[in-house]
């Protein structure tokens, strides 16, 4: 336990230098760099891979997939009411679409490349490789976290080292090519926000709400404080469906031998615990 509070206690340090260092360095402000992953990058760099100067765990790399599967058991608590299918398209409907044809793209082209390009450049090399890819690229660290470790428990040993690293490369690529591709769009007046990159606003670039009638309200009390923490019911309801998922994925392992991914059937069970919080009328009491 002592190991983990301290892996987190390094790494909130690194986390608060790179806010300070996002605040006030206006070079790291232009680029629009996410403090994550500034801290990421510092977290690397001193980090027992690179100049050990900060003593993280070994067990500091498994972190990710856990803490995947506690933000799926989250997914699905909170819903209260319904939404027709036109509703949905109509107010999502464009960024849905983008968004499938992206990630059906890069599922299909990974895979195609490591079932037929790859093995002929690098014969031997694992057939899912290709699958890496998208799982990174397109699902981000916690996906590519909780698929890399899936594939290593059925085998392919360096899936998760794979799957981080096309994820890193991955959010560089999407913010550093990003800025450049606002930028131009920006000065050809191909944007709709805003028609020149210094007219984003402030909080953009320092990541602070310095206005406080912008800062808009992250949450609702729905326990009365006498009898329980508002924070520590909603904790208490993701870690439930948490233990469920583990102990599901256990309990289908033994009947199936089939390794069944912890976190998607994490959003499986928080949306029955949501079906079921709103059949008894505590759904209201979930923000």
């Amino acid at each position: 336990m002592t190991t983990i509070v301290m892996d987190f206690a390094w790494a909130s340090v690194i986390l608060m230098v790179a806010k300070l260092i996002r605040v006030k360095v206006p070079f790291v402000q232009k680029l629009y760099i996410p403090t994550p992953l500034l801290a990421g990058m510092f977290a690397i760099i001193l980090g027992p891979y690179c100049l050990n100067i900060i003593p993280f765990s070994d067990q500091v790399s498994s972190y990710a997939g856990v803490l995947m599967t506690v933000l799926a058991c989250s997914l699905g608590l909170g819903k209260k009411g319904k939404s027709s299918f036109k509703t949905v398209m109509n107010n999502f409907g464009d960024q849905f679409l983008t968004n499938s044809v992206a990630y059906l793209s890069q599922w299909g082209i990974g895979l195609l490349l490591g079932l037929t390009l790859l093995p002929m450049i690098w014969p031997g090399i694992n057939e899912w490789f290709g699958f890496m890819m998208p799982a990174g690229f397109a699902g981000g660290h916690g996906t590519a976290a909780a698929l890399g470790g899936l594939f290593e428990a059925a085998g392919f040993t360096d899936a998760g080292s794979i799957s981080i690293t096309f994820a890193t490369i991955g959010m560089l690529l999407g913010t550093f090519g990003g800025m450049v591709v606002i930028n131009i769009g920006a000065r050809k007046g191909w944007t709709a926000v805003v028609d020149k990159p210094s007219a984003l606003p402030e909080e953009f670039k320092s990541g602070l709400y310095r206005n406080a009638d912008k800062r808009d309200s992250c949450g609702k009390q729905t326990i009365c404080s006498m009898s329980m923490d508002t924070l520590s019911f909603h904790f208490m309801l993701v870690f439930v469906v948490a233990l469920c998922s583990y102990r599901g994925a256990a309990l289908l392992k033994d009947l199936t031998t089939v390794n069944v991914p912890t976190f998607g059937l994490a959003m499986i069970l928080s949306i029955v615990a949501n079906k079921i919080l709103n059949s008894v009328g505590a759904g209201e009491y979930v923000d």
